[in-house]
């Protein structure tokens, strides 16, 4: 029994050399490539290649308007992952290209902590004043413990 990756790739590997973008793995692993942070708001278009080479291509990137300066900014950072994950240096530049899209679901997610007393202060039928102070409450002691790991971290 095949893996769904691997029919996958079979069948964009194809089509995406035909775009220019050296395996389909670029568009299919981009978010392992560049990491979620960057994955949410950018994704890869194609790479384009002087005639006879598959070297320092320039990697063409549709990003969201409103973090092209961001991405500008990080663009070396960029490079390195995508030639970190080649393997060798396949891409040289960036070619930004400000076109608004949805990103994928996984880089929407949040890193969020629960406790079972955040929980607790959602639930209760305290009145709203209440309900903060135990929150901000909870949050100090939250703060308090990180500190505490924080020193001990330093200690050894």
């Amino acid at each position: 029994m095949k893996s769904i990756k691997a029919v996958v790739n079979r069948v964009v590997n194809p089509i995406a050399k035909k775009r220019g973008i050296i395996h389909g793995k670029i568009i299919l692993e981009w978010e392992k490539i560049v990491g979620p942070q960057y994955a949410a708001f950018c994704a890869p278009l194609k790479i384009a290649f002087r005639q006879g080479y598959r070297t320092y291509g320039i990697l063409h990137i549709k990003v969201n308007p409103s973090h092209a300066l961001l991405l500008t900014h990080s663009k070396d950072l960029v490079i390195e992952k995508v030639n970190t994950f080649f393997g060798y240096p396949a891409v040289s530049a960036l070619k930004i290209m400000q076109i608004p899209f949805t990103p994928t679901k996984s880089a929407l997610s949040l890193n969020v902590i629960t406790t079972p007393i955040s929980r607790e202060i959602m639930t209760s039928e305290c009145a709203p004043q209440e309900r903060l102070d135990k929150a901000l409450d909870d949050l100090k002691s939250l703060i308090e413990k990180e500190e505490k790991a924080k020193k001990t971290e330093r200690l050894f």
